[in-house]
């Protein structure tokens, strides 16, 4: 069941301490008591400290120690009406994190990265023009390509049919130290993968921070 609860922080005496206080409501036929509460469970909070509530949660931007704000963000579970420090949060966090991608690449061989800040917008525009690389600059090479004739000529052999509808697989490496041997008929093709290559290392190093 979902309660609803009014949080009120006051300050008393003209000191720096905020006390937490519910907003309790007690029916009473027609009409209803209305008194705070206050939370002994909650620590004191600094008067001039920053609070965002989000959801069921309300963070703590500062806390009040030897009469000076310090940048400590804790989080108020208000469920429990208790106090995490987000610290301890973020190192459970990454704890699971690295456990998730250990198990992946032990049961999969790979894993997969979501909301990893890449815009979309550019990964469609680079399975487009690298689409358009192999049709235009590639696909003919390809067919006529020493692998693929053998391969015909294996299989005319074994059962007389010939390769026709097959998914395959053509890869080119762009190495960066050498961008003039890069294909140069596809507009807009460089700067693309040139941006797409940027957003991959960033990408990279924001996974090597996790996993430090």
């Amino acid at each position: 069941r979902t309660k609803k609860c009014i949080y009120v922080a006051i300050s008393k005496d003209q000191t720096y301490d905020i006390h937490w206080y519910t907003l309790y409501v007690k029916p009473n036929g027609e009409t209803s008591e209305h008194r705070l509460v206050h939370i002994p469970s909650l620590p004191l909070m600094p008067l001039h400290g920053s609070y965002v509530a989000v959801g069921s949660n309300i963070f703590v931007m500062g806390e009040f120690q030897d009469w000076s704000i310090t940048s400590t963000v804790s989080l108020i579970v208000c469920r429990s009406q208790t106090t995490q420090p987000l610290s301890d949060m973020l190192k459970a966090c990454k704890e699971k994190t690295l456990s998730d991608i250990a198990k992946a690449c032990e049961e999969w061989g790979f894993f997969q990265l979501v909301s990893h800040g890449t815009p979309l917008e550019l990964l469609n525009k680079v399975k487009e023009l690298s689409s358009d690389c192999y049709k235009i600059e590639r696909e003919e090479a390809f067919k006529t390509s020493t692998p693929v004739k053998l391969l015909n000529e294996l299989l005319e052999k074994n059962s007389g049919e010939k390769l026709e509808s097959v998914d395959w697989e053509d890869v080119f490496t762009l190495l960066d130290h050498n961008q003039n041997e890069w294909p140069s008929n596809i507009s807009g093709l460089k700067e693309t993968m040139l941006e797409y290559i940027g957003e991959v290392m960033k990408l990279a190093s924001k996974m090597m921070e996790v996993m430090d």
